[in-house]
């Protein structure tokens, strides 16, 4: 905040308040922070087993290979899209918790301060980001690496040990 901000008097009561929502948007971010890291690891341990399922001639993924390579790419944008919705929702709680701590120090709602909305992080916005962009490079390496080993895999024929 700029030193141009004039100071609000603000009672210890008020003050604690505007604390408390800040703790509460803190606490929300967490929670959603905590589900999303559970979604990714389930969905890059999927990719793990896509892996498996190839090297290990699963009928159903070499028999239909494009099918499984639209299935994979579709997964890959709804990966993307949950990514962008996650990272506009923790955008906008980090905006919330830094307003009602300005709040709680006294400044005023200015300029330099103004009260965030709904709408105030765009849908686009956390395409700006290099945290985004490295969740979804390090993942579209992955899709990228399936499906080069899925289209190079070749079928072995299985072998029976049986004398």
């Amino acid at each position: 905040m700029s030193e141009s901000s004039p100071k609000l008097k603000l009672t210890p009561e008020e003050s604690n308040n505007y604390v408390q929502l800040a703790e509460i948007v803190q606490s929300s971010f967490n929670a959603r922070r905590s589900a999303e890291w559970k979604i990714k690891f389930g969905f890059w341990g999927a990719l793990g087993f896509a892996f498996y399922a190839v090297d290990h001639n699963f009928n159903l993924i070499n028999s239909n290979k494009i099918v499984f390579t639209i299935m994979i790419i579709a997964i890959f944008i709804i990966y993307f899209l949950f990514e962008l919705v996650f990272q506009r929702a923790n955008m906008t709680d980090k905006n919330w918790k830094h307003y009602y701590m300005c709040c709680a120090d006294g400044l005023a709602k200015d300029d330099n301060n103004p009260r965030p909305s709904k709408g105030l992080v765009s849908l686009w916005k956390p395409m700006s980001t290099l945290w985004f962009w490295s969740y979804i490079a390090f993942t579209l390496i992955l899709v990228i690496a399936l499906l080069y080993f899925v289209h190079n895999h070749t079928i072995s024929p299985t072998t029976s040990t049986i004398p």
